[in-house]
């Protein structure tokens, strides 16, 4: 594959760049230098920059996506459609410069239209018409209050439409919302959202009934290693994701990101060496756990025995030998079935459980559990999760808990759901509301107990609890076909896992939007015409 220029050149480079006007088009990836500085009058207040490099909707994956730099070179954050913002100062002093580098993809949507033959999926069809504008790159203040007011109410407002009319509690939520709008005064909301939050302070504080369900969320991002993207792409997407989750961990210590595919790990430790040492600091510190035990999240349908047990072998060596973990589960979110000899292999290589949702996209049958023992052609079984949310891309919102709750097929004990937490709600781009929403007392009476960011650990039980009773799948599990013969040994359904983690202390935050009260517009310069590749682009 291509090679990339190191970041490190970013500042030389940069000195020879020229300015950038709101509008200017762009079409390649580019290098772009942001200089400003913090209006003395904002001393004490949360200020961040806010970047829009040309996003052309509110999906990220397939667009201007962008990772930014300090002015020495070294990593900070990435940026998407949903997460535009980069730290400066909380509080700030006033006056400070800001001075930052912005490397800015370029890539094709795709799938803008859906999944219909397009001409900007090959270089020699998409033509030279550049995709993308900047947009703008601004000094802004955060207003907190009115942050936090708008996440409160999204998150009661969604928890009322999921509770029946006739339940006390859903009215209880209507008068406590309404109560909070007669106290905003919408001709000044900075200065009264606080008010208007202490009218929800009660109702979000009460937590769920005592017989609900316990969930556990673990923030992840599954990004394909090879999609509709150059690979090259795949390197700086791991890149922007894995600097996102390692500054998520500053600010939110009880986050837990579970991340698999041992490749992209290789990539980011070659091409960004400082987003590496801060992996490597978040695992220690439990921010961060390694999973999968495989080389890459590799289909499980057309690979022969000995392709799946190199996947295992070269995937648990390196996250020993790199990062001091030893992995014990299978994580295929998104792959499309599983031969009848992954348990037999997965025993083999020390791996006590299995995790994957993907056959719950099935269009003709559905799988009868979603926590069994799945037994393999030779008889060996691994204990296996499908995460009743239905989904790897779950946002944990009220209609997602209450069709986990429903959907669940182990009703009557009370017993731990888990749900892969996509951090930034599409591929690869967590922020941190994503993050702030996981880890609340309890989401407000009515739904799951709580929302644990030790799904890893819960998963962990491994089925000790089961005692040889439960739910077993037998042969191979397809996408689309007959999952294989299911049996009940001891005529109960799904086993358990023996272990249980508390409920997370905190507050209900949830999505994370920004509200910035004021703004004051950067500087914006490229390099000149034999730059314009900025550091990202590949070198011929």
């Amino acid at each position: 594959m291509s090679r990339f220029r190191s970041p490190t050149r970013w500042p030389r480079r940069m000195s020879r760049s020229r300015p950038v006007r709101s509008g200017a088009s762009r079409g390649r990836p580019g290098g772009f230098r942001l200089e400003g500085a913090v209006p003395a009058e904002w001393a004490g207040r949360r200020v961040e920059v806010v970047i829009d490099p040309g996003f052309t909707d509110d999906g990220p994956g397939f667009q201007a996506e962008g990772l930014v730099y300090d002015a020495h070179g070294v990593p900070l954050k990435g940026i998407h459609p949903r997460n535009r913002h980069i730290p400066v100062a909380s509080p700030a002093d006033g006056g400070e410069p800001v001075r930052l580098l912005l490397e800015a993809a370029a890539n094709p949507s795709v799938l803008r239209d859906g999944f219909a033959p397009t001409p900007l999926g090959d270089v020699l069809t998409a033509g030279d018409r550049p995709l993308y504008r900047f947009a703008s790159a601004d000094v802004a203040v955060l207003d907190e209050d009115v942050w936090h007011l708008v996440l409160d109410i999204e998150v009661l407002s969604e928890l009322m439409r999921e509770l029946p009319a006739d339940r006390p509690r859903r009215h209880e939520i209507l008068r406590a919302l309404e109560n909070a709008l007669d106290a905003l005064d919408l001709h000044d909301v900075p200065a009264t959202a606080a008010a208007a939050r202490a009218e929800l302070a009660g109702v979000l504080e009460r937590p769920a009934h005592a017989s609900a369900h316990r969930v556990s969320a673990a923030g992840h991002a599954h990004i394909d290693s090879a999609w509709l993207w150059p690979l090259r792409e795949t390197v700086r997407k791991a890149s922007r994701t894995f600097a996102n989750v390692t500054a998520l961990a500053g600010d939110y210590p009880e986050l837990v990101f579970a991340c698999s595919q041992a490749q992209q790990y290789a990539w980011v430790k070659e091409h960004q060496p400082h987003i590496w040492e801060r992996i490597k600091k978040a695992v220690a510190e439990g921010n961060w756990a390694p999973v999968g035990s495989m080389w890459v999240e590799s289909d499980a349908n057309m690979p022969g025995g000995e392709a799946l047990a190199r996947q295992i072998v070269h995937g648990k060596r390196f996250f020993v030998e790199e990062l001091g973990v030893d992995t014990e589960e299978i994580w295929l979110p998104d792959s499309f079935g599983y031969t009848a000899a992954f348990p037999q292999l997965a025993k083999l290589a020390g791996v006590k459980w299995f995790l994957t949702q993907k056959l719950s996209w099935n269009q003709s049958n559905k799988m009868p559990h979603h926590t069994f023992w799945w037994e393999g052609i030779d008889g060996t079984r691994v204990f296996t999760h499908f995460p009743p949310v239905d989904t790897y891309n779950a946002q944990f919102s009220a209609a997602e808990l209450a069709h986990a709750e429903k959907n669940f097929r182990r009703q009557g004990p009370r017993h731990p759901l888990t749900g892969p937490l996509r951090l930034g709600r599409r591929r690869g781009r967590p922020h941190p509301g994503d993050a702030g929403e996981g880890a609340p007392a309890g989401l407000p009476g009515g739904l799951a107990e709580g929302r644990d960011p030790q799904a890893v650990g819960v998963l962990h039980g491994g089925g000790a609890g089961v005692r040889g009773q439960g739910a077993g799948v037998v042969g191979r599990a397809v996408s689309g076909a007959a999952p294989g013969h299911v049996h009940h040994p001891g005529g109960h359904q799904a086993g358990q896992p023996a272990q249980r983690t508390p409920a997370a202390g905190g507050r209900v935050v949830g999505h994370g939007r920004r509200a910035p009260r004021a703004r004051v517009r950067l500087s914006v310069r490229r390099p000149g015409p034999n730059l314009e590749d900025g550091t990202a682009a590949p070198v011929p």
